[in-house]
C-alpha cells in the first residue's frame, strides 16, 4: 500500500451479496477494482498474520483464505462479505500484501458490518482474509464497491458548518474520541461518562434570533449531545444530553435566547464506548423550541415565599449542571445529576428554615445556594428523600435558589412538592459555641457517645489551623478537606494525658471525620485531625486521632469535632473517649496549692508539659513566683512528706535531688543545673542554658538524675517527683525561702 493511504474505517449498512482466494497469506490471489468474488474456505488451513496481533484484527480466524485487492481509482471502498452457508465467519483488512501486513480493521456476519476504508489512491494494496470464527467450512461472496466520501467532522477544530432550521445528517462511525467537553462535566455524557465517544462536530448559526431544539431521534446506535457556545474548539460548553423529546437512548438539547447569527458547536457521539465496527449516524432535526419551562434554569427560577408546600414537575426539564460557587454543592459524581427544577425563596420571617422535596423520583437530590440566580454560592446539599436541608440565620427579605435534581437520568419526567418549614432541629452540639459535655467518667470506661448530623449544619470551623486540622480551604478531595454536618463535644482530659477519640463503629454513616482542639468554644486551637486511618487498621466508617493533655492543674478541654467525609454522610454516628492506646503519663499535682510567697501567690508547675524535646521528654515550669527571686528544681522518689521549711512545706521525700550547679559541677554535667530567675511577669527564666525547648523559660529535664553515686537515669515506668525551691523575701533573720506545690509523673 502506497504511504499516502488514511486507514481510517467506517461501517455503514449494505445490501448482502456472493465470491474467490488463495490459502496462503505469502501467495495470496491478486484481484482488483470493484466487483464481487467467489470464495470457499472448505479446505483451508489456518495461518498467521502479523496483524493480527493489534486489537483490532485480534479475534481469532480459523481455516482462513487470502487475496490482494488494487484499488483501480483514488476514494472510499466498501468491502462486505454475503455468507451462503455459515454465518459463523470473519473478516480482516490488513495494510500490505502479504504476512506481514498490518491490520486495519475487522468485521463479522451482522449485515450492518461492512467495513469502509476511506481515502484509497489508486494502486493501494489491501490484504484480505476471510475465514471461520472456529474451524468449520463455508462459501460465499465479498463485494467491493467504491462508494461516496462521507464527511468525518472529527475534531472541533473542524466542524461541518449548517445554519437554520431543518434536518441535518451526521456520520460519526469510526470517528475518535476528541476528550472535548467545553470546559464543563455538563457537557459529559449522562450518567457518569467520563467523556464522549466517536464524537463529530457540527458548527450551526442561528438564522433568526428565539428558542431553539435540537433533537437527535432517529440515530442508529445510541448517541449523546452536547451544545457548546462558538464554533470550534473555544467553545463553552452550555448543555448535555437532555433526552426528554425522544424515546429510549436518543438525544436532544434546549437553548433559549439564541440570537441571530451567533453560532453553536454540537458534539455528536456515543456515551459508552461501541465496538469498533460499530455504526454511528443519524440526522439532528434543528427546530424551533416551546416556551421555556418556568424553574428550568438558575436564570429563571420560580419565585416562591413563606413557609408551605409548592409544586413542581420535571417533565419538561433539562439537565442545567449548574452546581454553585464551589462548596458542598460540587456532585460527588461529575456529571451525574439530571432533570433540574429552580426555585427562588423570599424569606417572609426570622430564624432557621428546613427545606425538603418530596417528589416521585426514585433519588432526589436538594441544593440551597444563597442569592437568587446563576451567579448564587452553595450553602448545603443532600438526598432529598432521605433528609432536607436547614438554614440558620435566615432574615425576612433573603433570598435563596433552591435545586431540585434527579440523581442519574432514571426517570424521564417527575412531579413532587418542596416543603418549607420551621426546623425541629437538634441544636445541641451544632456549633463550636455549644458543645455536649462528655463526662470525663464515661471516656475513662469507654463508653460509646452515640451522635446523629442528619440534621446538623456544617460549620467550616477548623481550630485557626487549616494545615493541621480539616478546614473548608483545603480541597475536599484531600484528607484535610472540611468536616461536613459537624457535631462538636466537650471533654475535660484532667489526670490522664493519652486519649484516643474514635468513630469506629458508626452504625449508619458512610464515612467520618474527626478534629481535636485544644479548648472549649470557638477559640478553641488545633491539635490534630483523622480521615479513617486507624491504628492498625478499620473501616470505612472509622477515624481516630490520638491526642496528648497538657498538665493543667484545674484540667484540659478539649473540643472534639466529628461528622461526614462528604456532603452526603450523614446519619448516625458513636464517638469513642478512651485512655491510651496506653497512658503516656499519669500527672499528680500534691500540696496544691503550695504555700504563698511575699506576694501573696503560690508557684505553680502548672504550666509544664510532657512530649517536648526535652532528653526525658519533660519540660518544668514555674509561674506566679515573685519577681526577681532565683530558684532551682528538687527531684524524688516519693512525695509523701509534709515539712514546713522556711516560708513553705518541702512534700518530696528522702532522698531529694537537686538540679543546682554544685551538683551539676560534682557532676560534672551542666544538664544538671536548673537555676533560673523570676521575671516581672513570675515566669521563671532559665539563667543556665538548660531550657532550648521553650526558648529560655523553665527547665528540659535531662535524663540522667542529680543522685550520688552518679550515673542513675530516669527509666520507663519510672516514677519521679519534682518542686521548685526558690528564694523568698526574708520574714525573719536568717536565709528565708520557699516552695512550690509537686509535679509527680509515670514516665
Amino acid at each position: 500500500m502506497q504511504p499516502s493511504l488514511r486507514t481510517s474505517i467506517v461501517l455503514l449498512a449494505c445490501s448482502p451479496v456472493a465470491f474467490g482466494q488463495s490459502d496462503d497469506c505469502g501467495i495470496p490471489d491478486a484481484i482488483s477494482g470493484e466487483g464481487e468474488f467467489a470464495y470457499s474456505y472448505a479446505t483451508a488451513t489456518t495461518d498467521i498474520v502479523i496483524g493480527e496481533t493489534e486489537p483490532l484484527c485480534s479475534a481469532f480466524i480459523a481455516n482462513d483464505v487470502f487475496w490482494t485487492w488494487t484499488a483501480t481509482a483514488d476514494g472510499d471502498y466498501l468491502f462486505q462479505l454475503d455468507p451462503e452457508s455459515v454465518l459463523g465467519y470473519r473478516f480482516h483488512l490488513y495494510d500490505g500484501s502479504n504476512c506481514l501486513a498490518t491490520c486495519i480493521g475487522t468485521g463479522s456476519p451482522a449485515p450492518l458490518d461492512p467495513m469502509r476504508v476511506n481515502g484509497l489512491l489508486a494502486g493501494d494494496d489491501i490484504l484480505i482474509r476471510i475465514g471461520a470464527q472456529s474451524v468449520n467450512f463455508g462459501i460465499g461472496q465479498l463485494s467491493i464497491l467504491a462508494v461516496p466520501p462521507v464527511p468525518l467532522e472529527d475534531s472541533c477544530a473542524t466542524p461541518a458548518a449548517i445554519a437554520g432550521f431543518g434536518a441535518f445528517d451526521f456520520e460519526a462511525t469510526r470517528a475518535t474520541d476528541s476528550n472535548f467537553n467545553g470546559g464543563s462535566v455538563a457537557c459529559q455524557p449522562l450518567p457518569g461518562a467520563q467523556r464522549m465517544h466517536h464524537d463529530v462536530f457540527l458548527a450551526w448559526t442561528a438564522t433568526a434570533s428565539g428558542d431553539v431544539a435540537f433533537d437527535i431521534c432517529n440515530a442508529v446506535t445510541d448517541v449523546t449531545l452536547a451544545v457548546h457556545l462558538g464554533s470550534d474548539c473555544s467553545a463553552t460548553c452550555l448543555t448535555g444530553d437532555n433526552r426528554e423529546e425522544c424515546i429510549g437512548e436518543q438525544s436532544s438539547a434546549r437553548i433559549y435566547g439564541v440570537s441571530a447569527g451567533q453560532s453553536y458547536l454540537l458534539q455528536i457521539g456515543t456515551a459508552t464506548d461501541p465496538h469498533a465496527n460499530s455504526i454511528v449516524h443519524g440526522t439532528v432535526d434543528v427546530s424551533v423550541a416551546p416556551p421555556e419551562v418556568p424553574g428550568n434554569t438558575c436564570s429563571n427560577p420560580v419565585a416562591i415565599s413563606g413557609l408551605g408546600s409548592f409544586g413542581w414537575n420535571a417533565d419538561d426539564s433539562t439537565d442545567s449542571g449548574f452546581a454553585g460557587a464551589f462548596g458542598d454543592c460540587v456532585e460527588p459524581i461529575e456529571g451525574m445529576l439530571a432533570q433540574d427544577t429552580f426555585f427562588r425563596w423570599t424569606a417572609t420571617g426570622s430564624g432557621a428554615r428546613r427545606f425538603e422535596s418530596n417528589g416521585l423520583l426514585t433519588s432526589e437530590v436538594l441544593r440551597v445556594y444563597e442569592g437568587d440566580d446563576c451567579s448564587a454560592t452553595c450553602i448545603d446539599v443532600n438526598f432529598a428523600d432521605a433528609y432536607g436541608v436547614t438554614v440558620a440565620g435566615v432574615a425576612p427579605g433573603d433570598e435563596y435558589l433552591i435545586q431540585i435534581s434527579a440523581w442519574r437520568r432514571i426517570s424521564y419526567g417527575a412531579s413532587g412538592q418542596l416543603d418549607v418549614s420551621i426546623p425541629v432541629v437538634e441544636t445541641a452540639g451544632d456549633t463550636c459555641a455549644a458543645p455536649i459535655v462528655i463526662p470525663f467518667a464515661a471516656a475513662s470506661l469507654g463508653a460509646e457517645i452515640y451522635w446523629d448530623n442528619s440534621l446538623a449544619t456544617t460549620s467550616g470551623f477548623d481550630g485557626g489551623s487549616p494545615a493541621n486540622c480539616m478546614s473548608p480551604s483545603n480541597s475536599d478531595g484531600s484528607p484535610l478537606g472540611q468536616i461536613h454536618r459537624d457535631r462538636f463535644f466537650l471533654f475535660d482530659g484532667f489526670a490522664l494525658a493519652g486519649y484516643t477519640v474514635s468513630t469506629d463503629g458508626s452504625p449508619s454513616i458512610a464515612d467520618t471525620r474527626i478534629s481535636v482542639h485544644a479548648g472549649n468554644d470557638c477559640n478553641a486551637v488545633c491539635i490534630g485531625s483523622n480521615d479513617d486511618i486507624a491504628p492498625g487498621g478499620g473501616n470505612s466508617a472509622s477515624s481516630f486521632t490520638f491526642f496528648t493533655g497538657l498538665p493543667q492543674c484545674q484540667g484540659t478541654e478539649f473540643l472534639i469535632q466529628v461528622g461526614g467525609g462528604g456532603a452526603f454522610d450523614s446519619g448516625i454516628g458513636v464517638l469513642k473517649v478512651v485512655p491510651g492506646p496506653i497512658a503516656l503519663s499519669i500527672f499528680n499535682f500534691l500540696c496544691h496549692p503550695a504555700s504563698p510567697h511575699h506576694d501573696g501567690e503560690s508557684v505553680s508547675l502548672c504550666d509544664s508539659t510532657y512530649g517536648a524535646a526535652t532528653p526525658s521528654g519533660l519540660h518544668l515550669e514555674a509561674s506566679q513566683g515573685p519577681a526577681g527571686e532565683f530558684g532551682f528544681f528538687l527531684v524524688s522518689g516519693g512525695a509523701n512528706s509534709n515539712l514546713p521549711i522556711f516560708n513553705g512545706v518541702l512534700c518530696l521525700d528522702l532522698p531529694l535531688g537537686r538540679f543546682n550547679p554544685q551538683i551539676a559541677t560534682n557532676q560534672g554535667l551542666p544538664v544538671l543545673n536548673s537555676v533560673g530567675q523570676f521575671d516581672a511577669s513570675g515566669r521563671l527564666q532559665n539563667l543556665s542554658g538548660t531550657a532550648p525547648s521553650s526558648g529560655g523559660s523553665g527547665f528540659d529535664v535531662p535524663l540522667q538524675l542529680p543522685f550520688s553515686p552518679p550515673g542513675q537515669t530516669i527509666t520507663p515506668g519510672s516514677t519521679w517527683y519534682f518542686q521548685l525551691w526558690y528564694r523568698d523575701q526574708v520574714l525573719t533573720p536568717g536565709d528565708s525561702a520557699n516552695f512550690s506545690h509537686v509535679l509527680g509523673l509515670s514516665f
